[in-house]
């Protein structure tokens, strides 16, 4: 069936207890804080039994999944800590238990070597993941101290599943004398053994110390880099002139500082208060060249060490592309034929600078400023719409929006979301969802949703967590997916941007992605997946927040119910296609010198190597002494985004792709429960381009993406 944008669902979301969307009216303090109480965990009779199944001679860990695991949120520090040590007490018994039977190749079946040991990962995860997320949102305090305190024999426990050798030999093994797997089954084993690629079991045993050397001078140089951005700041006075020239929403503000300063470079009507904002935000991190320069020799060390020729080798492995020289000829052909739609828009913004006479910082009224360009872009929008984003503030509040939104998914995929009040979780505005099939009445899965900016909560933050992925393993025994969706939005109208309500469609992409997964083996089942495809579900469900159809059925008074109009959603879009065809080819130009200097290595200076792609690929002057890449905390405070940054773009070129059937076919439910039942619930279990065929029915391609801009 259609879905009508404009139409109210005629299941919206259920709820439970209260009988209401609205936040519980129940009071939970903060773990740790002076207002945490232990009342609430003595007087739940089934909170105990979580640690003691755990130590008890006749209960394992099968025995903690679903609802038991979610009574963690309510333990205390204490009971915590014995959980855990309970968890890694129990986890090594059994799986030392399995490989000991691992010597015998001919003993070896699927069930008791390949699912047995992953089944032992799972629940140790399973237990690890929601302490993991009291110790994120409570912040220092004593659960934290708690997790701390055992946070290194938790990392050995869990490099136990990619680091022991007597498992790589096992499964190395069974792989070479198993030829009729099935297909999943094989999949499963293959996403088991690829850790062991780059961990110190492949290398020979007389350069584990040095590797292990190299890996402790890797992870020190990334968190100087983490301390050094953090510490990092702007602080640019202003003079009273300059506070008297501020938009209304900035004139508190005596200095720009790093809070403000995107503000200021959007907003400011004085050319040169931009320029002196741009100028600080990009050189932010000007002074640390040689520490970005030292961090990416020691990644090429250790690929070296562990068998590859570039770091970029070593990242990529377990990708659906993974050469490097690949995904840079298809970057540096991405940036080819976006160069001109971004001149284009270039000149449109200087014809507008012209027309109005602004003057840039440099007096050059041939040319944009590349500190410029943001706030041109948005007096454009002023003039040629009438609009300000301003605006927007009575269609953009949050909680209504996000109601709206789950409305729309439930009818969409035919699902609901129940609310219910009964789940343990560990802050009073968090909520807790079922979600469940409609047309069974299947309960498939549990989303968690804390949206919103509060005092200890880590800031800025917007990711979807998975606790636990849907399994079902060979003696039949069933577990349920869940997650918790993490954001710091503000819960002012005023301050919730259109570019917050994308950001939110975004999580709930992966999240649909993880909790809509029927795949029944646990390595592949939910996000487990290629990196270069995680970012594709997510990126196409933004899809839906930038439709004319859909977002008159999110964005809308929450007192009147007043749609958004239409003359906004023109401006928007339009704005939204002049920015990201302007942002997106910088994109794929930082993107290239990611691969460039993790793939092709020498000492040259990492920040003169984005100069010289940008001068070559980008429209606007990189102003003289910038070190805009040296500044990227996503590539050189932790290794899991280096050479990885591409992923995003992927994103966007097969979620255009992906959302052109849904376009074609006026973003139907019978198009909708395809792409749910060809991709979102299989996980890894195919690869990323297969998926993507078995719903499209042609290979994928990048023509939807270019008729975006």
């Amino acid at each position: 069936m259609k879905v009508d944008p404009s139409k109210e669902p005629e299941n919206p979301i259920d709820t439970k207890g209260a009988g209401k969307t609205e936040l519980s009216s129940k009071s939970k303090p903060v773990h740790g804080s002076s207002g945490a109480t232990t009342q609430a965990a003595k007087s739940h009779s089934g909170l105990l039994r979580v640690a003691d199944s755990i130590s008890s001679s006749n209960l394992g860990l099968n025995s903690l999944d679903g609802e038991e695991l979610f009574k963690i949120f309510d333990l205390e520090p204490n009971q915590i800590k014995l959980l855990l040590i309970e968890t890694m007490k129990r986890t090594r018994k059994e799986f030392e238990a399995v490989v000991s039977e691992t010597r015998n190749v001919e003993t070896f079946t699927y069930e008791n070597t390949v699912e047995a040991l992953y089944k032992i990962q799972r629940n140790f995860e399973n237990v690890l993941a929601p302490i993991q997320v009291l110790v994120f949102f409570n912040g220092p305090g004593d659960i934290s101290k708690a997790y701390e305190s055992l946070k290194e024999e938790v990392n050995q426990v869990r490099s136990m599943f990619a680091q022991d050798s007597r498992v790589y030999k096992a499964l190395k093994a069974y792989d070479e004398n198993s030829p009729d797997l099935r297909a999943t089954q094989r999949a499963c084993l293959n996403k088991m053994l690829s850790p062991f690629e780059g961990a110190a079991i492949t290398v020979q045993a007389d350069r584990r110390s040095e590797l292990t050397m190299l890996d402790g001078k890797l992870k020190a140089a990334e968190s100087e880099f983490i301390d050094k951005f953090g510490r990092a700041n702007i602080h640019i006075p202003l003079s009273q002139r300059e506070i008297n020239e501020s938009p209304e929403d900035l004139k508190d503000y005596k200095t720009i500082d790093r809070i403000n300063v995107y503000e200021f470079i959007k907003q400011h009507p004085n050319s040169e208060v931009r320029k002196r904002a741009s100028v600080a935000l990009r050189n932010m991190m000007s002074n640390e060249a040689d520490l970005v320069q030292r961090i990416v020799m020691l990644r090429h060390a250790k690929a070296r060490t562990l068998g590859f020729s570039s770091f970029a080798e070593l990242k990529l492995r377990g990708n659906t592309i993974t050469n490097p020289s690949e995904v840079i000829t298809m970057l540096e052909d991405l940036a080819l034929a976006l160069k001109p739609k971004a001149q284009g828009y270039y000149e449109e913004l200087l014809s507008f600078q012209k027309s109005k006479g602004y003057v840039n910082a440099s007096g050059n009224e041939d040319l944009v400023s590349i500190h410029d360009k943001d706030f041109l872009v948005s007096e454009l929008m002023k003039d040629r719409y009438d609009f300000d984003e301003n605006l927007l503030a009575r269609f953009l509040d949050p909680e209504n929006c996000k109601r709206k939104m789950l409305d729309f998914f439930s009818d969409l995929y035919e699902i609901n979301f129940v609310k219910d009040d009964s789940v343990p979780i560990w802050h009073d505005v968090a909520e807790a969802f079922r979600v469940v099939d409609r047309k069974s009445g299947k309960e498939m899965a549990t989303l968690f949703l804390d949206l919103y900016s509060r005092e200890g909560k880590p800031s800025p933050i917007f990711t979807f967590k998975p606790l636990s992925s849907h399994y079902k393993d060979s003696d039949g025994v069933e577990g349920k997916a869940s997650g918790v969706i993490e954001c710091s939005f503000s819960q002012d109208p005023l301050e919730f941007k259109f570019g917050d309500l994308s950001t939110m469609f975004h999580e709930f992409g992966h999240a649909l992605h993880h909790l809509l997964s029927t795949v029944d083996e646990y390595p592949i089942s939910g996000l487990a997946v290629a990196n270069d495809f995680c970012e594709v579900p997510s990126v196409f469900n933004e899809s839906f927040c930038s439709n004319v159809d859909i977002l008159p059925r999110i964005c809308r008074d929450k007192d009147t119910d007043e749609a958004i109009p239409q003359k906004y959603i023109e401006a928007l879009m339009e704005k939204r296609k002049i920015s990201k065809g302007l942002r997106y080819l910088d994109g794929v130009i930082l993107c290239l010198a990611d691969l460039h200097i993790h793939y092709r290595q020498g000492a040259t200076n990492p920040d003169e190597v984005y100069k010289d792609l940008y001068n070559k690929f980008g429209v606007f002057k990189l102003p003289e002494g910038a070190s805009d890449f040296s500044k990227q905390p996503h590539i050189f405070s932790s290794s899991n985004y280096a050479s990885g940054n591409f992923v995003y773009l992927l994103g966007d070129i097969f979620g255009a792709d992906l959302f052109s059937l849904f376009k074609e076919t006026d973003i139907s439910t019978e198009t909708a429960l395809r792409f749910r039942n060809t991709v979102l619930s299989q996980g890894a279990s195919k690869s990323a381009y297969v998926l993507m065929a078995d719903f499209l029915g042609r290979q994928p391609s990048h023509q939807a993406f270019f008729e975006t801009f």
